[in-house]
């Protein structure tokens, strides 16, 4: 971990950023608290600490239906995130340039809006955007789109609803 000296004293990297160190029952609980807002949720840290599953444990109990989409960035190429990735995408998204990895956020949204009265989503149902080992995306141009997604909130030529949760995890690299 990198070292600032100020006043004679270390402080650490995260101290200096104000990134705090939480447990994974509070990571849990940070996702609940969350839902339903614009913030975007980062965890860092070693390979099997739970990083993925709490999210996906997060979705799963918001309902068997509430969808959780992962984009794990060392795989991704730039098509992940403006053309349509397999033939057989409807023309709806088509005409949108939506990947069809993003298809069932979209149509989980639009159908759960009907669903209620004030057509706004509950907290307690809203799909998580996983974005994962963001630090080691091995494409600058999908480092960009995927910076353009968690600050525009755009995929493709299409806003992502605002009821979709995004939550980024991280892998130390270089002991740092």
């Amino acid at each position: 971990m990198s070292n600032v000296k100020t006043d004679g004293q270390s402080e650490s990297f995260t101290a200096k950023l104000d990134i705090h160190m939480v447990s994974t029952g509070t990571f849990r609980r940070l996702i609940d608290v969350y839902a339903g807002t614009r913030v975007v949720l980062a965890a860092m840290g070693a390979s099997g600490i739970g990083k993925t599953a709490i999210p996906r444990q997060a979705a799963l109990a918001r309902g068997p239906d509430v969808p959780y989409v992962d984009l794990h960035m060392p795989t991704m190429s730039i098509e992940d995130f403006h053309v349509p990735t397999k033939a057989e995408d409807t023309r709806h998204y088509y005409d949108r340039r939506i990947p069809r990895k993003f298809q069932p956020l979209f149509e989980y949204c639009e159908a759960e809006r009907k669903k209620h009265k004030d057509g706004i989503i509950p907290p307690e149902r809203c799909p998580i955007l996983s974005i994962e080992e963001l630090n080691r995306s091995v494409d600058k141009h999908v480092t960009r789109a995927t910076f353009v997604l968690l600050d525009e909130r755009v995929i493709g030529d299409m806003k992502l609803p605002d009821e979709v949760q995004m939550v980024v995890t991280m892998n130390p690299t270089g002991g740092g």
